[in-house]
């Protein structure tokens, strides 16, 4: 069989606690049936490893890095020294050895597939990607934030590992279930529908719950999974460092909307977004009086158009094994959420308020006979 493009997993980790987290967990993670081992025999697969030189070697000798490797093509960059980690954050390192991966795939005529260090995915995810990426050039999807990465770990080895195919193997629905029922108590802060008082500082992201594992959200950052590089032709990519993955990044590099494929559905794709939970800073937590207003203001200092975009066109399912009922209410409630925030949009770029007014009538009119 003649296997399809050049595909490359990016993994950028740094620090004891992510190559721990890679070696132990993320590997067993990728090499689940319907992920690494299927996916090799169907597509040409490479895995380049961003990392620091002292953690090089440990990598290298490590048992399920060689299992990896007894599969596709694996190749260390040490491109994280420590002049770089002194004087940047994390996301300008992830920034400084994305552009590195770009400009190889670019040359190399790659599709790149941009994992998370901290991020679980389902079994089947490594194949749908390649398979998606055969009709679209970017795959973009919504990660579920904030789970607790020590308590996941520690359930992933104890209950999933399976210590023969040296896998850890979980379905789209268990995942989402393990990532709710685990989430950590900083997501609460992420909805508009309950009645707290304090709320986000940064809300990127916002949660609608409506039972006990299942979640819908709205976004305006969202994560490229897959990125088709083999037809790009970009000049200074040593300027993409600036940009994040989820911060304007598939815009820089000059991908149209035709391109892009958004997994709105836990169903077909879905990742987890782990942290510790000593990680989450304190003064990310402050009171709001009014939720709609903070959000409206935060969205007009720090969000591109795209990002505007991405938050009022796409609504995400994170969807478990549990029934649920009344969902249609709850997705009317996040679309007046979304109008609210349209509103105060409008309201602080000073647009005229009897325009506003005319949209919410509209609007609300035909959400009280969609009830009906």
């Amino acid at each position: 069989m003649i296997k399809k493009d050049n595909f490359e997993i990016i993994s950028i980790i740094w620090g004891e606690e992510f190559t721990n987290f890679f070696l132990n967990v993320l590997i067993p993670n990728y090499l689940s049936e319907n992920n690494i081992p299927i996916s090799s025999k169907l597509y040409k697969i490479k895995s380049r490893i961003y990392t620091s030189e002292d953690q090089e070697k440990k990598i290298r000798n490590h048992t399920n890095f060689k299992r990896l490797s007894s599969y596709i093509e694996t190749e260390i960059v040490t491109k994280i020294d420590d002049e770089i980690l002194k004087s940047k954050n994390k996301w300008s390192v992830k920034g400084y050895c994305q552009s590195h991966a770009i400009k190889e795939g670019i040359k190399n005529k790659s599709i790149l597939l941009l994992f998370n260090p901290d991020s679980l995915i389902s079994d089947g995810f490594i194949k749908k990607c390649c398979d998606l990426s055969q009709s679209y050039k970017v795959v973009e999807i919504l990660e579920f934030a904030r789970s607790d990465k020590e308590k996941i770990s520690k359930i992933l080895l104890e209950n999933f590992y399976d210590k023969k195919s040296n896998s850890i193997t979980l379905s789209n629905k268990k995942l989402v279930e393990i990532g709710i029922e685990n989430q950590l108590d900083y997501v609460k802060y992420l909805s508009l529908s309950n009645s707290s008082k304090k709320f986000t500082k940064w809300p990127s992201i916002l949660y609608w719950q409506y039972a006990k594992r299942n979640v819908i959200a709205k976004s305006f950052h969202l994560h490229p999974i897959s990125m088709d590089l083999s037809g790009l032709n970009k000049k200074n990519i040593d300027d993409c460092q600036f940009w994040t993955d989820d911060g304007g990044l598939i815009e820089y590099l000059g991908f149209n909307n035709k391109d892009i494929y958004v997994v709105t559905s836990s169903d077909e794709l879905v990742a987890i977004e782990l942290s510790m939970k000593n990680t989450i800073p304190k003064d990310l937590i402050l009171p709001v009086k009014n939720k709609n207003i903070y959000v409206a203001k935060w969205a007009n200092l720090y969000c591109l158009p795209c990002h505007i975009k991405n938050f009022l066109k796409y609504t995400f399912h994170f969807n478990s094994k549990e029934k649920v009922n009344k969902i249609m209410e709850l997705i009317l409630f996040s679309k007046l959420c979304v109008l609210k925030l349209l509103l105060n949009l409008i309201s602080l770029r000073k647009k005229s308020s009897l325009f506003s007014h005319w949209i919410f009538r509209k609007v609300v009119k035909k959400v009280i006979y969609y009830k009906r």
